[in-house]
């Protein structure tokens, strides 16, 4: 039986229309959709309706189960909703937003993954994206791998993994995320990074519920499995987003993926692991750093964002070439600049 899928969703029509379609190729036997309720703003509540008339016809036979708020109750608390929801009906299930669209070689990933590791505790979820940069993805050496990271755009779990999961900040202990095991493993400058976000977004400072999963997922030593490319696209970037306003307008793959072979055993690369801290921190440090007290951090982390820059061109350059160089060059400046 194909797993069944929940659409979170708000006020954008044409986006929702094109993951809807997406999920039409898939076709699953449940259909799960949460709509937050419009804010007093003009034009809301008719793009709210235009919405959730979206699934009064998904276009294939169905059962749709429908999560319809009067009140807006904001992104991280609709979502937080609408997973208790779905997990109170489905033992496992896939999860998109209303930007994410996903391929056909998403849902292969996903119905075969929750399968495949239902038993395997180190096993938190599937994300549908890689977090490499890209000049690292073609170095992976296999199509299905373990990582400490969670990205949101796209994602598939079980209802015992997501049991307790809360946004209140009573689960924000610092001392005991430092002292962690998968923290443990972190350079001092990415456990900085991640309990000062972590500590933020516990505090209502920063956008939250997808880094509070990751911290949750994280004390109770779970795994994300990661494709070896991206099976998601984001298209939410633009004037009506919540957290990715402006800049580019898509963010994912180009072409459909073919589908991915599962190696015998998941493991997890901490070079792998190195570059995926490299390219979240590429992303995310400004929107951290404007925030933080603590100066020294900061500081640091214009100096670490400098040699963002440096292993950048360390791994561009003709010493990289090949798996094996590259690997070494990569271990080696990680090794130099203390991250591992």
């Amino acid at each position: 039986m194909k797993p069944a899928v929940l659409i979170c969703c708000f006020n954008r029509p044409d986006a929702t229309r094109r993951v809807l379609q997406a999920v039409r190729e898939f076709a699953p036997d449940r259909l799960y959709v949460s709509c937050d309720g419009p804010r007093e703003r003009a034009g809301e509540a008719e793009r709210v309706a235009e919405v959730r008339a979206l699934v009064d016809d998904p276009g294939w036979t169905c059962r749709v189960e429908r999560r319809f708020l009067s009140a807006n109750e904001g992104c991280a608390s609709a979502i937080h909703g609408a997973l208790e929801w779905f997990f109170s009906r489905e033992e496992t299930g896939i999860v998109l937003e209303d930007d994410t669209v996903p391929s056909k070689a998403f849902f292969q990933f996903c119905s075969e993954g929750l399968e495949r590791l239902r038993d395997d505790r180190r096993v938190f979820g599937l994300t549908g994206n890689n977090l490499l940069p890209q000049g690292a993805r073609s170095h992976q050496q296999s199509d299905v791998s373990l990582t400490r990271y969670f990205l949101c755009w796209g994602w598939a779990s079980w209802r015992d993994r997501l049991a307790g999961f809360r946004l209140s900040a009573d689960a924000w202990d610092e001392v005991k995320f430092r002292s962690h095991s998968e923290a443990e493993k972190l350079g001092a400058f990415e456990r900085d990074f991640w309990a000062a976000r972590f500590r933020m977004a516990y505090a209502g400072q920063y956008p939250g519920w997808a880094t509070k999963l990751l911290h949750q997922s994280w004390m109770k030593d779970g795994l994300w499995v990661t494709p070896a490319c991206e099976l998601v696209s984001n298209i939410g970037f633009g004037q009506d987003a919540t957290h990715t306003v402006g800049g580019r307008r898509t963010l994912g793959f180009e072409s459909d993926p073919s589908p991915l072979v599962w190696p015998i055993e998941l493991n997890q690369d901490e070079i792998l692991e190195a570059l995926r801290f490299l390219n979240i921190f590429n992303r995310d440090w400004a929107g951290v750093g404007n925030l933080l007290a603590e100066k020294e951090i900061y500081n640091r982390m214009i100096a670490y964002k400098k040699q963002v820059f440096e292993l950048q061109a360390v791994l561009a350059s003709p010493i990289a070439a090949g798996q094996a160089a590259f690997r070494a060059a990569a271990s080696a400046f990680f090794r130099r600049i203390g991250v591992r």
